[in-house]
């Protein structure tokens, strides 16, 4: 046979293989699997089909080509072709068995257990018939292969033009195969999920990807579990809340629940959005969101409120989980999903909420998108969805293939229009971002540049401007009396830039509740979190939901505590708004460690 037609039959034996493992992990974890329907099901097998590509052109990329192009030691090249197939095999039955334990793969977790030589002999012991069928099923693939190898190959000669095509189409297609897809972000964790069952990716995964995708993770360990989760839950500890289990330590639900409410929720999560520079809360008058002071004035204004950390991934993987990112630990859409988490979109949709969730930036960026459909959003847009809808500013490049503000409030409202009620919508902007571009000499209020607060300034007050048009707009339908519109940020601009950084002004973003049908105006004081957006939608609702956040409700004002994070540096921060970094609390040591290990024995969620 010719080398190409060998190779196929390799790889597609390769491929039959680990599809057999997959079924097998299904098999026996039907009950677990169970909860999915024969289209997910199938399509969660296709999307597992897709990963062992990916998995097995990852790491046998440098033995395909030679086995294409060379005569000599091509039995060599099959034979570490074998290798890989079979170490990827392995790896992958090693996962099955450790699946049961927490209903998650594994993750850089092994080499933690690597550690621990006990572990491992108590695995070897408990699956001694299991291994003899291993070492059988290897030995027959290992037959099958080697007669495969043993086939004499013909060799045919081609002209260099048509040599060279074939080798483009050949790295084309290893390309593919690593990457998983030909344009955007390669294949990820988060693209696992058919839907936003988390059993649908664990179907879809197996164990070498997780452990080589996920993001390393580390292991906290400053004082005996016992005491870490006796403090971390003393932290938590509210009159308005209760535990519910032992099992899921930090799962709660509200105390004295009254009438159930259906309020409409919209959350606005503004891009780079610095209290400083909004005079409602950082009083310098700098005069370029006028509208946004006056919903703080006529809302519910919390003036010490700060994000959890500083990139858009950690505010929305705050917000949306109530838990907030902490080293060592990937963010929503970068394998932290792979364990079981509280959505506020899942809870809401699960009481008759329609969900619809945007960005201004492509659905892509940050994996947003996907982040969105596993938090509970059965409607999902980006950039691409609103690029020229109702388009009026000036078509300039923004950041990350974004569309102006303007365009995305406009995008928002139509489709809240069409909604059914109660709805919930989250909406992320993104023009308030470095470099600022100008969307319109109008809005020129301060000398334009595109990377100065300048620049920041005259951005934010046309998104104060687009902001007005979709409020006022909004108070002309039918649904506003019921809605509650939240507004806050992802993180300030630039890491805190022209902020001061002695204290955590750099930290520092606004938070409006405006609902002037539903809630009088007010001014609190009392510090608050992302994290905290979770539990105080929960309340505001009255829903008897459980819930696992770090955080508790902004109004539960005695129990205030935030969870920073910069970079490597996590801070506790107190309700007198004095901080501790890690080294000098034996509270933020508690939890980190608490939360790590609930999230590797996948128990923070039921």
């Amino acid at each position: 046979m010719k080398k190409t037609e060998q190779i196929i039959i390799l790889i597609l034996s390769a491929l039959a293989l680990l599809s057999f493992e997959r079924l097998f992990f299904y098999l026996i974890n039907f009950e677990y699997f169970s909860t999915l329907n024969l289209e997910i099901t199938i399509l969660s097998f296709l999307n597992g089909l897709k990963i062992d590509i990916i998995t097995l052109f990852t790491f046998s990329v440098i033995l395909i080509l030679p086995l294409l192009y060379l005569n000599r030691w091509r039995q060599i090249f099959g034979y570490l072709f074998l290798g890989v197939v079979i170490g990827i095999f392995t790896i992958n039955l090693g996962d099955i068995a450790y699946f049961p334990f927490v209903n998650r793969h594994l993750s850089n977790e092994v080499f933690l257990l690597s550690n621990d030589l006990d572990f491992f002999t108590d695995i070897i012991g408990s699956y001694l018939f299991e291994i003899v069928i291993y070492l059988l099923v290897i030995y027959i693939f290992y037959r099958f292969w080697k007669k495969i190898l043993s086939i004499e190959i013909y060799s045919e000669k081609y002209p260099l033009s048509q040599n060279i095509l074939f080798l483009f189409l050949v790295i084309l297609i290893l390309l593919l195969g690593v990457r998983g897809k030909v344009l955007g972000k390669p294949f990820g964790l988060s693209d696992a999920f058919v839907n936003d069952n988390i059993a649908s990716a664990n179907l879809s995964l197996n164990g070498l990807y997780s452990i080589y995708r996920g993001k390393k993770r580390e292991s906290y360990k400053f004082m005996s579990d016992d005491l870490a989760l006796e403090k971390t839950r003393n932290l938590l500890q509210s009159e308005n809340t209760q535990f519910i289990s032992k099992q899921f330590p930090i799962e709660r639900k509200m105390k004295n629940i009254g009438e159930k409410r259906d309020y409409n929720i919209v959350i606005i999560l503004v891009e780079s959005l610095t209290s400083k520079y909004v005079d409602s809360f950082g009083d310098e008058n700098f005069g370029v969101t006028p509208y946004l002071d006056k919903l703080a004035k006529d809302g519910i204004s919390f003036q010490n409120f700060y994000a959890n950390g500083q990139r858009s991934i950690e505010g929305i993987t705050s917000i949306l989980t109530g838990v907030p990112s902490i080293t060592g630990f990937p963010n929503l859409g970068y394998g932290i999903e792979l364990s079981n988490f509280s959505y506020i979109g899942k809870i809401l949709k699960s009481n008759g909420y329609s969900t619809i969730g945007m960005q201004g930036s492509k659905k892509r960026s940050f994996r947003i998108g996907t982040v969105l459909n596993l938090a509970g959003f059965d409607e999902v847009f980006g950039a691409e969805d609103m690029r020229n809808f109702q388009k009026d500013e000036k078509d300039i490049s923004l950041p990350f293939g974004a569309v102006w503000d303007g365009n995305m409030f406009r995008f928002m409202k139509s489709r809240i229009d069409k909604s059914r009620e109660p709805f919930f919508s989250f909406g992320f902007t993104a023009t308030t971002h470095f470099p600022c571009r100008l969307p319109n000499p109008k809005y020129e209020i301060y000398p334009h540049q595109d990377f100065s607060i300048n620049g920041y300034l005259n951005n934010l007050k046309y998104f104060d401007s687009q902001l007005e048009q979709f409020i006022e707009n909004s108070k002309k339908e039918s649904w506003f009396k019921n809605t509650v519109f939240i507004i806050t940020a992802d993180h300030t601009i630039a890491k805190g830039v022209g902020v001061k950084k002695d204290g955590l002004a750099h930290f520092k973003i606004p938070m409006i509740i405006y609902a002037p049908h539903i809630f009088k105006p007010q001014k609190i004081e009392t510090i608050g979190t992302q994290t905290d957006i979770f539990p105080t939608i929960i309340d505001i609702l009255n829903f008897d939901n459980h819930f696992s956040t770090l955080s508790n409700s902004l109004f539960d004002i005695n129990r205030r505590f935030g969870i920073l994070r910069e970079g490597n540096r996590m801070i506790l921060l107190d309700e007198n708004r004095s901080y501790q970094d890690l080294d000098s609390s034996k509270t933020l040591k508690a939890v980190l460690q608490t939360l790590s290990n609930l999230v590797t024995e996948n128990r923070v969620f039921k």
